[in-house]
């Protein structure tokens, strides 16, 4: 524990990490294979817009993240936002999460009738054995008709996998407060059910989500970071990483703790010859999916009141579109908008390797035929590709990662860290508690005082 801690990948995850040990007293050294720090979370300036990498926001439901977030911040740092989102079914308009009576307004009589229907067969069904897949959870929690009309259609698109093949825990942090129950409760009662969850209040920073990366990175210092570090290569000697090797060919010897936010597949892979074969066969059993993001730079001062707007239909191809400017007025020029629109895709697939002309032309005639934008309004566009942006929660992905991690916990000196390292869905406060969690449990393993307020 007297030696320097590594950090592999300089994402939000691999800074929170080094953040919190920085503050514990820990000579750390991250390394990060892009230019810059920030990884999935940046905010991109172009021509004096802004844009996130993702529909970003920052959710109170860590208080003493939130206060360290705030701190990093200090002036001009997170300020509240109220801006629900809605998803667009055929014509209508639905708040997502589904609000009650309007969901009524806007499928109609028969349309609320047959969610309250299925209800009642809820009601009657015996409590069976849990589901198997997401479209057996999906349809048993939600009832056929919602099922059918918002969440079968978007988690296949998002996912790029029938929702039979999804493990039923897709989606569960989304989707808690969308309920028949509510719908019906509301209707005959004429009360608004309070959705537990994504009711379009979040915190967020006035100059884009990227301020919060930016300031993690100022405050672990230039010094302790590398950038143009991709590692390729892992050495080992008995249970410990000796070793690693970068994509230049550079072979550098460590002998500390070394925390690892890489991709778990890319880890595994590079280890496969001190796995166990079962190990190696569950981690090809593992897959990320990429996401596509288009930036639409517009004419105009505004396209939607919305959070994000979200395409449930097979016929997009595109899962939601979000305008920044919503979140911040600081995100756009006075008078001009924006738009991000959200291509998942597997590496390979049509959408993740057609030229940026053809991805603007199919996104503008669908937003066209929805009467949401006009070509003429078109400034400029900007296209990038996220890889390992969402791990695949396919049926049974909980034992064939755990498999993974419990063979790369052999190596003494190596921890996993975040989203990509545990392959969890996880959210910036989650990995914030996350990096808070390994600095007080190194301190602790090396005697360290960390005061009375700890971290």
């Amino acid at each position: 524990m007297d030696d320097k801690i590594t950090v592999f990948g300089g994402g939000p995850a691999g800074l929170a990490v080094a953040y919190y040990l920085t503050k514990a007293g820990f000579e750390v050294e991250v390394l990060e294979a892009a230019p810059e720090t920030g990884g999935n979370c940046r905010t991109i300036e172009l021509e004096g817009f802004r844009f996130d990498t993702g529909a970003h926001r920052f959710h109170n439901k860590d208080p003493e993240v939130t206060l360290d977030v705030k701190e990093l911040l200090r002036e001009g740092g997170l300020h509240d936002v109220d801006v629900p989102s809605r998803l667009i079914s055929g014509n209508s308009y639905f708040y997502f999460p589904i609000r009650p009576m309007n969901a009524l307004f806007s499928g109609g009589a028969r349309w609320t009738l047959g969610v309250g229907v299925d209800f009642l067969r809820m009601l009657a069904r015996r409590k069976g054995e849990p589901p198997r897949s997401f479209e057996e959870h999906a349809r048993a929690t939600y009832g056929t008709v919602i099922a059918e009309q918002f969440l079968l259609p978007y988690t296949e698109k998002l996912w790029g996998l029938p929702c039979e093949a999804l493990s039923p825990n897709v989606g569960t942090r989304r989707l808690s407060g969308i309920s028949p129950l509510g719908l019906l409760y509301e209707v005959i009662l004429g009360k608004r059910m309070k959705s537990r969850h994504l009711d379009g209040r979040f915190l967020y920073p006035s100059l884009g989500y990227g301020s919060i990366a930016q300031a993690l990175t100022r405050a672990i210092g230039t010094a302790s970071i590398r950038c143009g570090c991709r590692i390729a290569g892992l050495e080992v000697a008995g249970d410990r990483i000796t070793a690693y090797t970068l994509a230049d060919g550079h072979r550098e010897s460590v002998s500390g703790p070394i925390v690892c936010t890489l991709p778990l597949t890319v880890v595994a892979r590079m280890l496969a010859d001190h796995l166990s074969a079962e190990a190696s066969r569950a981690a090809r059993g593992l897959r990320f999916r990429a996401l596509r993001l288009l930036f639409l730079a517009l004419d105009r001062p505004s396209v939607s009141p919305d959070g994000s707007l979200y395409f449930p239909s097979l016929e997009v191809p595109f899962t939601r579109i979000h305008e920044p400017r919503n979140r911040s007025p600081r995100m756009s020029p006075p008078g001009k908008t924006s738009l991000l629109v959200e291509f998942p895709h597997f590496p390979g697939e049509e959408v993740g390797e057609m030229s940026e002309d053809a991805l603007v032309r199919t996104t503008l005639d669908v937003l066209e035929g929805y009467g949401l934008v006009r070509r003429a309004d078109l400034l400029f566009s900007h296209s990038l590709t996220l890889s390992n942006a969402y791990p695949v929660m396919e049926i049974g992905y909980e034992q064939t990662c755990e498999t993974v991690l419990r063979e790369l916990a052999r190596f003494r000196n190596l921890r996993m860290a975040g989203r990509s390292g545990t392959f969890f869905y996880s959210h910036l406060h989650d990995m914030m508690r996350g990096g808070r969690e390994v600095a007080e449990e190194m301190a602790r393993a090396k005697k360290v005082s960390l005061g009375p307020r700890g971290l």
